[in-house]
């Protein structure tokens, strides 16, 4: 080993785990990935909304959109080969439910410099009970596309179905120079606001509604948004948690459950179906149910529903608490920072 190359273990081939692997890897350090499932993007990654943000959807955290509009453009630049651009990418402020009118909204997001078009007498499908609407330029990465790549990217360096208990962390500690674990709280607890979600969404699949996304402001409404060719996924604020635990052990356990109870499901949840219909009644002439789909989400409390990077240390453990996609360029440079001070 070089004089200067360090063993790092990273644990979790999600997002965070392939990105900050893929990046030490380019600064030559000896890199080994612990993935808990039988591929990359096993988990929450893979299963969820592969939105890349700009900020739109946290008119209330200045900080989490500043993080989303700064990791849009640098993610464009770096994986421009993942992404891609929408027809339509609406934001629909409610007129009866939003948190923030619509004149407000827009003046938020003009206050953060994003860009937008007002679309409220133009819209390419129709909604009702909404105060305006806007389109944006965030983009659809494809989850498809982003497995392969980094599949290949880091091929040979993964150990696939190799899972981490709390109890194994101590002995990793002692075989590696840090061990960054990025299982987004999935093995410790490090902070003690942090809970996890258990989520149950929706798998629909159009033949009409096509490279286009909705998504319904601000506070427990839904979105619609691309999954890969003629598929969508169907999410509800108010709808979509079916679990919360502030104990990662029980979390787990839960999920399995979960899963099972998910595979039986032919319909989607009728107070989502209703709260759909309220704003697009055509949905499901547009629509049809392909399948239930579960993952976990770590969280920290926030009155903001704030989703920035926050980093935990202890010796050589760095915790990895992960917002979006997009905020993969914030928690690299904390992880740099500690392991090349």
């Amino acid at each position: 080993m070089e004089n200067n190359q360090k063993k790092i273990l990273i644990i979790g081939a999600g997002w965070y785990g392939c990105h900050i692997a893929k990046s030490l890897i380019e600064k030559k350090q000896s890199v080994t990935v612990f993935e808990k499932s039988s591929g990359v993007f096993g988990g929450a990654s893979f299963n969820n909304q592969n939105r890349l943000h700009q900020g739109y959807h946290y008119p209330r955290c200045s900080k989490t959109r500043e993080q989303s509009s700064r990791g849009f453009h640098i993610f464009k630049k770096k994986y421009p080969m993942l992404t891609q651009r929408l027809d339509y990418n609406i934001y629909a402020i409610s007129n009866i439910e939003s948190l923030i009118d619509y004149e407000t909204y827009k003046a938020i997001m003009k206050s953060q410099g994003l860009k937008f078009e007002d679309i409220t007498d133009a819209s390419p499908v129709e909604l009702r009970n909404v105060a305006g609407l806007l389109d944006c330029e965030e983009e659809y990465i494809c989850p498809y596309k982003s497995a392969d790549y980094f599949d290949n990217v880091l091929k040979g360096r993964i150990n696939f179905d190799k899972e981490v208990s709390a109890k194994d962390v101590q002995v990793l500690k002692e075989q590696y120079d840090y061990v960054v674990d990025c299982t987004w709280g999935g093995i410790l607890s490090f902070e003690k606001d942090l809970y996890y979600e258990l989520c149950l969404y929706y798998i629909v699949k159009s033949e009409i509604f096509i490279n286009m996304a909705i998504t319904l402001m601000d506070g427990e409404l839904f979105s619609i948004f691309p999954h890969g060719e003629d598929k969508f996924t169907l999410t509800g604020v108010g709808t979509i948690v079916r679990g919360t635990y502030s104990e990662v052990s029980e979390a787990n356990k839960a999920i399995v459950q979960l899963r099972r109870e998910a595979e039986d499901i032919r319909s989607i949840d009728e107070n989502l179906m209703n709260l759909v219909l309220t704003y697009y009644p055509n949905f499901l002439d547009h629509f049809k149910f392909e399948r239930a789909v579960v993952s976990m989400k770590t969280k920290f409390k926030s009155q903001t529903d704030s989703r920035y990077v926050k980093i935990y240390r202890e010796d050589n453990y760095i915790g990895v608490l992960s917002g979006k996609i997009d905020t993969i360029f914030d928690a690299e440079s904390m992880v740099n920072r500690i392991i090349f001070e």
